[in-house]
């Protein structure tokens, strides 16, 4: 079926790019509302569905070697999984960034619920940047006021008393890159 070549775990792509897997998250969400709560979600959804061609594409060349022919893959994704779809319904509503700035500010990533706060904002930090990237919103000069600053505020409640987060920004950032959308929001 579409996408087999990429997916499945038979040929060698991750499990959750797996045609099944694509199909059954989608059915699993398509009822969600686009709302402050399953924000998040929506985004990471719609972030991995943007990234998932090019994540198989690199996965395949990762693994071949200067001796073997580089297999062509085209990771097709099902109608149910629709890119275009979920990014949509993951900026409708109160989804989208704005979502992240509500999850961002429960108490228990402010320090006050005994979990590992690092760990969490590290995650959401991480969706950040590769939606950043996925929805090619940089340069900032093409955003409208309110939409940099909802990222803004995002990337200052990520950082706010997160000395290792922040290390890990700027490093990252002068280094290999990894953090360069969120760089580029400061910039």
């Amino acid at each position: 079926g579409a996408g087999a070549g990429a997916g499945g775990a038979a040929g060698g792509g991750h499990a959750m790019l797996s045609e099944g897997a694509l199909k059954e998250v989608a059915a699993s969400l398509a009822t969600w509302p686009s709302d402050a709560v399953h924000g998040p979600v929506l985004l990471a959804w719609a972030t991995l569905l943007a990234l998932a061609p090019a994540a198989a594409s690199a996965a395949v060349s990762s693994r071949t070697t200067a001796r073997m022919t580089m297999p062509t893959l085209t990771l097709t994704l099902p109608p149910e999984a629709d890119p275009t779809t979920a990014a949509a319904r993951a900026a409708s509503g109160d989804a989208g960034f704005q979502s992240l700035l509500y999850l961002l500010r429960l108490d228990q990533l402010r320090g006050n619920g005994g979990m590992p706060v690092t760990l969490h904002k590290s995650v959401l930090k991480n969706l950040l940047t590769s939606s950043l990237a996925a929805f090619d919103l940089l340069p900032v000069h093409r955003l409208q006021p309110a939409e940099l600053g909802v990222l803004l505020d995002v990337l200052a409640e990520l950082t706010a008393g997160q000395p290792m987060l922040c290390e890990q920004f700027w490093g990252g950032a002068r280094s290999d890159g990894q953090e360069a959308p969120l760089l580029a929001l400061l910039v």
